[in-house]
């Protein structure tokens, strides 16, 4: 049997009566930050833009969550997953290194709702995308995996989970797959880091081309089904190692704040210095950080964009210290940006460390020391908030969620997260998209 026909197998036969209670329970609250940050991604520059590139599709039976009517489900598709990447709050995954709730949910959420769909249906969608998809993207060859971001795998997510929700299969099945992967965007991640775009690792594409992929080959359009059989893109033995043993959606991380992953646990090491100890910002001298190689990428100190300052380690360190939540009006710049806020900035320093490059990607790990006047104040965080090793409280993630959703009305924020929270026993996902398209 060819890895497409294992594949294809494992997609076919998950159904929501095997799936572990646990692998449930993270689809359901990755579904729910989505909605969350798409509906908080609506307020950047970003997302106003892809909303207006999104209505040159029409109208159609898709909802683009929290704008009013029905629309086309390519441009719904691309307006949501713009959104919902766009305020970098959304889930991830340490083994693939990128975000499959963006790329992922757009294309799930359009084609369910237009074939009115189940709750059992779109979490047999989830689980099965997230875990073909995070193993592809670990599995993927030491050079291939740093040098493309999650444009490049999450298409193949996207395409997992439209065509289950199409319930196609055998053929159709192998060819939305390699379509996906033919066509997925080769976005070099570290242009990101260096360059900060609104592109944000392809995501936005990513995820209409997986979507498109599962509409071609319903239709018939055909593909190469064999990259799972080259050995120098894919280690396939570890792709299938544990394939429908293990569930990797349980290891996906929510986070706690709106930047970068690869800022997290500078900013709890920073939070916790700034808790345990009296500390006057303006007796700082200067902040080392030392972290992994690719953190030093992501140094900027006086970020101008929304963008800029979610991957700045400088303008993330100065919100904590001036006692500032890491949360998405910050990174908005409404207000512009303070003078205290830059001061502090100026005096970080970033050292990449072999210590935490070792542990990398698995780990994210980071170390702050503060220096001042008078005395050094040091703190090194192993595995950042949010992740699975360290979860956020059932509490700190509602509190995240009704924050997003802070223009809602409190019986309507109730309502989506009840409804989430039993999403297998929604016969009709229109059900819950209803209640995502106006905000009052």
């Amino acid at each position: 049997m060819s890895n497409f026909e294992l594949l294809n197998q494992f997609i076919g036969n998950i159904s929501y009566n095997n799936i572990p209670i646990t692998a449930v329970k993270s689809a359901k609250m990755s579904f729910l930050d989505f909605i969350g940050v798409s509906i908080g991604g609506r307020k950047t520059m970003a997302s106003r833009i892809a909303l207006q590139f999104a209505q040159n599709w029409g109208r159609g039976p898709a909802t683009i969550i929290g704008i009013n009517g029905k629309w086309s489900i390519y441009g719904a598709t691309w307006a949501n997953a713009i959104s919902a990447c766009s305020l970098d709050f959304e889930d991830g995954h340490d083994l693939s290194g990128g975000h499959p709730a963006s790329c992922i949910m757009p294309a799930l959420l359009a084609v369910a709702e237009k074939e009115k769909k189940s709750g059992k249906d779109l979490l047999e969608a989830i689980i099965a995308s997230y875990e073909i998809s995070i193993r592809t993207a670990a599995c993927r060859k030491h050079g291939y995996r740093f040098s493309h971001a999650t444009g490049t795998w999450g298409s193949l997510g996207a395409a997992v989970a439209a065509s289950k929700i199409l319930d196609l299969k055998n053929d159709q099945l192998a060819n939305a797959l390699g379509i996906a992967i033919s066509h997925s965007v080769a976005r070099p991640q570290v242009k990101d880091f260096v360059y900060v775009p609104m592109i944000k690792e392809c995501i936005g594409w990513a995820s209409l081309v997986g979507i498109s992929a599962a509409h071609l080959a319903q239709l018939g359009f055909t593909a190469c089904t064999d990259f799972f059989e080259y050995d120098e893109l894919f280690e396939t033995k570890k792709l299938f190692k544990t394939l429908g043993s293990k569930y990797l959606i349980t290891e996906t991380y929510l986070k706690p704040y709106s930047s970068c992953r690869w800022t997290h646990a500078i900013i709890d090491a920073t939070a916790k210095i700034v808790k345990d100890n009296i500390l006057n910002h303006k007796d700082i001298k200067e902040i080392i950080v030392r972290s992994f190689q690719l953190t030093q990428y992501m140094s900027s100190q006086i970020p101008r964009t929304t963008e800029t300052a979610q991957y700045s380690i400088p303008y993330c360190i100065a919100l904590v210290i001036l006692g500032k939540k890491v949360e998405p009006k910050e990174f908005l710049f409404k207000d512009g940006i303070s003078k205290e806020l830059l001061d502090i900035s100026k005096k970080v320093r970033i050292i990449p460390d072999s210590k935490y490059e070792n542990v990398f990607p698995s780990k994210k790990s980071a170390s702050v020391e503060i220096v001042t006047s008078q005395r050094r104040f040091f703190c090194e965080v192993e595995q950042p908030l949010g992740s699975w090793q360290n979860p956020m409280s059932q509490k700190e993630i509602k509190d995240k969620f009704e924050m997003l959703l802070v223009d809602y009305s409190f019986k309507k924020v109730k309502e989506i997260w009840y409804l989430v929270e039993n999403l297998e026993e929604v016969e009709d996902i229109n059900k819950l998209t209803r209640l995502l398209r106006k905000v009052k």
